[in-house]
């Protein structure tokens, strides 16, 4: 998952998010992992899931947008005030966001440009990782050729 992160990363801009979908442990903060690496140029950063902060904000990277890593589980349902009070609304104009477990979010809060990332284990070995990418928006749909979606 790390790998895909990675080359996620080479493709950002501001104002990108990216919905992370998948069960407990199937590799969503990994993805993330290997985003921020990636995109600040630190190896060693130490990125974590902030299932208890709900937001944890990367911006080492000098002249870059800042990376919003976002992770809704604890919350039953994000309305638009939650939203607003996490600074979300903010960090899908003008920073980078990734969200674990956006299913949490209210419709109206869920941003019309986005990047879907759907991770599901594999049936037979629970080590392998199957990722179904879902282009968004007119952004993602030029960036993501057909063919590559699935």
């Amino acid at each position: 998952m790390e790998k895909l992160g990675e080359w996620l990363a080479r493709a950002r801009q501001s104002g990108d998010v990216l919905f992370l979908h998948g069960d407990l442990g199937c590799g969503k903060t990994c993805l993330a992992r290997g985003f921020v690496r990636a995109y600040t140029g630190q190896q060693d950063l130490a990125v974590t899931s902030p299932t208890y902060l709900l937001v944890n904000t990367y911006d080492e990277a000098e002249g870059l947008p800042t990376v919003y890593h976002v992770d809704l589980y604890r919350l039953d349902a994000v309305m638009e005030q939650d939203a607003a009070a996490l600074g979300l609304a903010e960090a899908f104009d003008r920073g980078i966001t990734l969200v674990e477990w956006p299913e949490r979010f209210e419709e109206k809060s869920i941003p019309t440009e986005r990047l879907d990332i759907k991770i599901s284990y594999d049936e037979e070995d629970p080590e392998i990782r199957h990722v179904a990418l879902q282009p968004i928006g007119e952004r993602w749909t030029k960036l993501f050729p057909e063919d590559v979606k699935e």
